[in-house]
């Protein structure tokens, strides 16, 4: 990590422009998760979207001379990628066919129930940067043309303030992320954060590494049981180590139509003041529903190439340590001997809280709410993990580059969906085990086709809804 003066010397152009790798961007994050072999580490690498400048901060003064070939190519491939994006504009028609309504939805493209015709298009100057992105779907009861990904930001003294509707993903893990995942649909809000990672110069703070932060406020949709709640939340991120990095986040529901919204209510909310039975808190002021928590990732063994994460979160606390919690861990490992990268994950998630009240057992409490009874989901998905409460996934993930522009994805899973018989889980009101497997296939043809197939085999029962839309196809073609 440079001094900050330095970095503001070296690359004032990336400073001023915002390009994120987004939880679409499967193909250069997996390029990024190889640069720890490659003796390069990233800061605080598990929020997306994830800052492109912190990663041409690390590998633009590598020596390549120094460099193994397998490094020096990749180094090289990210640089030329990243300066594209930075100092390109662009403009993409693409086609997205309808898949399956029973995926799962991990770090990636967003499945839909419906074909669509997208429109793309991307810039970004001294200042600003812009896209706009509109979506078409063949679903003759909607007119309405999704604007989902699009936002403006403007980047000054290394801080960022953006508006639109982003996706964002709050873990190390590819499948799962607990408080915060690409799973809904994004709602529309405001964001605030740093640009390139920051080392506080602090006796003491200054042994946590570059760290990375973002405040937003978002608002969620009106057909819900309290109309236009606010989304809100924070996030910060440590380095103290090139082999650990460390997360804290929280986020929560508060307002709405029919409850309070003033200073005092935000501030109870803050403090944490929030739980009925607290001084003076009661039903009609109770400030909202939040979650907090944190994640790690410790790499080992010589070539950093055995990863191990994780991830809690709590429904409530106590003396400021997360209580009522969910969890995801899991491993990865990076074959060596291989030609080009490759990754195998093992990993579990549960989102079923065991806790009790007075020696009785209380269920049903992971993502759920007595005030906010739509929950912790926006347009019913919940915004957290797609498996939503009270279920457990076990997944083992295979990725393998096939070249420089080719990436293969095999995924088999088990889990068992809603244990515990809620009437709000997104899957439905009964106990649902579902297996299966996924097949995906990432390239790009010549300079301006983007390719994406997705095969999905489950076996299941107890399901809502029946969708055999198993194959699905995301086709972009770029202008310029």
């Amino acid at each position: 990590m440079k001094k900050m003066p330095l970095l503001f010397l070296a690359l004032p152009f990336l400073l001023h422009a915002s390009p994120w790798l987004t939880t679409e961007d499967v193909q250069l994050r997996f390029k990024l998760d190889s640069l720890n072999q490659c003796n390069v580490n990233l800061p605080n690498y598990s929020k997306f979207p994830y800052n492109l400048s912190n990663v041409y901060d690390e590998i633009e003064n590598i020596d390549l001379s120094k460099a193994t070939n397998k490094c020096a190519a990749l180094i090289t491939n990210l640089k030329d990628e990243i300066h594209e994006r930075i100092n390109k504009s662009s403009f993409k028609l693409g086609f997205i066919s309808s898949g399956s309504n029973k995926k799962f939805q991990d770090f990636g493209f967003r499945q839909y129930e419906d074909d669509g015709i997208l429109i793309d298009f991307d810039t970004t100057s001294s200042n600003w940067a812009l896209k706009i992105r509109g979506i078409k779907f063949n679903d003759s009861k909607s007119d309405d043309i999704q604007l989902d990904e699009s936002y403006i930001s403007y980047t000054t003294n290394n801080k960022i303030f953006s508006i639109g509707r982003m996706s964002r993903w709050w873990s190390s893990s590819w499948d799962n992320s607990l408080i915060y995942s690409n799973n809904a649909r994004p709602s529309p809000g405001i964001s605030f954060g740093n640009n390139l990672a920051t080392k506080l110069d602090i006796p003491f703070l200054d042994r946590l590494g570059p760290i990375n932060y973002e405040l937003f406020a978002n608002q969620l949709e009106d057909n819900r049981h309290i109309p236009k709640a606010k989304l809100i939340g924070a996030y910060i991120s440590f380095k103290p180590h090139p082999r650990l990095d460390f997360s804290l986040f929280r986020t929560g529901q508060i307002g709405g139509k029919g409850r309070p919204e003033n200073l005092k209510t935000l501030w109870n909310f803050t403090i944490g003041k929030d739980n009925r039975g607290d001084d003076g808190i009661t039903a009609n002021n109770e400030p909202g529903n939040q979650l907090a928590g944190g994640d790690f990732t410790l790499r080992m063994l010589k070539g950093s190439n055995l990863e191990i994460f994780g991830q809690i979160v709590g429904e409530d606390e106590s003396n400021l340590v997360p209580t009522k919690t969910i969890y995801n861990l899991g491993l990865s490992y990076k074959l060596n001997l291989l030609e080009f990268n490759n990754k195998i994950i093992l990993e579990h998630t549960d989102t079923d809280v065991n806790s009790t009240y007075q020696g009785v057992g209380i269920q049903n409490i992971a993502y759920n709410h007595g005030i906010y009874q739509d929950g912790y989901r926006y347009y019913k998905k919940p915004i957290g993990a797609s498996i939503d409460a009270d279920s457990s996934k076990s997944t083992l993930t295979y990725f393998q580059e096939l070249n420089d522009l080719s990436l293969f994805k095999l995924k088999v899973f088990k889990s068992l969906i809603n244990e515990n018989l809620s009437q709000k889980n997104y899957w439905g009101i009964t106990t649902t085990e579902i297996e299966g497997y996924e097949i995906a296939f990432y390239t790009r043809l010549g300079e301006r086709t983007n390719i994406f197939l997705e095969y999905l085999e489950l076996k299941e029962e107890g399901l809502i809804e029946i969708n055999e839309n198993n194959l699905m196809l995301r086709l972009e073609f770029e202008i310029f």
